[in-house]
């Protein structure tokens, strides 16, 4: 184990003692296609300042201010089957990746293409994406290629990390990313492979968890990931219909939502994102957007 490596699980092991286990998440405000808003399958999202951008595959990209919404406009290349986003605010940069084109797009606030990442710089079918906008660091899940690329906003490549398998840094069909809120770590979502794996933010591993199963700190199909400012990661879990919660460790703490179609339940959850103390979760077979209050 390196040096590098035996300090971070130290630090990781602090946050998890200082963190009380008992965690209460209440629904408590809902965006739906039963709302007026013609959601067909919402799959990620990201903020831009007080605007929430939510994917589409059904073809659109949304912004929800309050309790209005509206399309977002694009001025020349529009992403046919939106996928993953990452937003920049300070930067005034979005990225989306398209499930059709199999690229992905980099964007300016008012939707003029800046980037355009895809087969040339190795990607075969990218997914989910994470944003570092400290850095101005895009970290792109490529499915396909079973790796994680990291590129600055410029489109150049910085660092590729993982191939497929199931060891310490390999993957088997990744699908979403995050990075935590001080931008020290980056999280996989190791779905085929049943597990969450935590890199340092260049890629080196840290730990991971989980593994198939039905036990609390199992998983079915983990999607969506993301990191509250606890250093807690939540997971979306495709197969389960719930939100995982867990340690920085990787130690199971408790779930948020239960599977349904009622207010504030949950299927088919795919994209999480965090701000301050909500966790807001793109449910694509309910149609809609659940916000969670995260109280302790």
């Amino acid at each position: 184990m390196s040096r590098l490596t035996s300090v971070l699980l130290v630090t990781i092991s602090k946050l998890f003692l200082s963190l009380a286990l008992a965690l209460e998440l209440k629904p408590v405000k809902e965006y739906s296609y039963q709302d007026g808003i013609p959601f067909r399958k919402p799959t990620s999202l990201c903020k831009m300042g007080d605007e929430l951008l939510v994917t589409d595959t059904g073809g659109a990209v949304f912004v929800l201010k309050d309790d209005d919404w509206d399309f977002f406009v694009f001025e020349n290349v529009f992403p046919a089957q939106p996928l993953g986003i990452a937003c920049f605010p300070s930067r005034k940069t979005l990225c989306i990746s398209d499930g059709y084109t199999r690229r992905v797009f980099c964007y300016d606030e008012k939707g003029k293409l800046l980037i355009t990442l895809g087969p040339k710089q190795g990607l075969k079918r990218p997914t989910g994406l994470a944003a570092d906008d400290e850095r101005g660091v895009l970290a792109v899940v490529d499915t396909a290629g079973h790796r994680v690329f990291l590129f600055d906003l410029t489109g150049k490549l910085l660092k590729s990390v993982g191939r497929r398998g199931e060891q310490a840094g390999e993957f088997n069909y990744p699908t979403n990313a995050t990075f935590s809120k001080d931008g020290r770590f980056l999280v996989v979502s190791d779905t085929l492979n049943f597990r969450v794996q935590v890199l340092t933010r260049d890629g080196g591993y840290v730990l991971s968890f989980g593994g198939p199963g039905d036990a609390p700190g199992f998983f079915g199909r983990p999607r969506g990931v993301a990191v509250d400012g606890g250093g807690r990661i939540f997971v979306a879990d495709g197969a389960f219909s719930v939100v995982h919660v867990f340690t920085p460790g990787g130690k199971f703490l408790t779930y948020a939502g239960v599977p349904g179609t009622e207010k504030g339940e949950l299927l088919l959850p795919m994209g999480v994102f965090i701000e301050n103390d909500l966790l807001f979760v793109a449910d694509q077979m309910n149609r809609k957007v659940v916000i969670f209050k995260i109280q302790r």
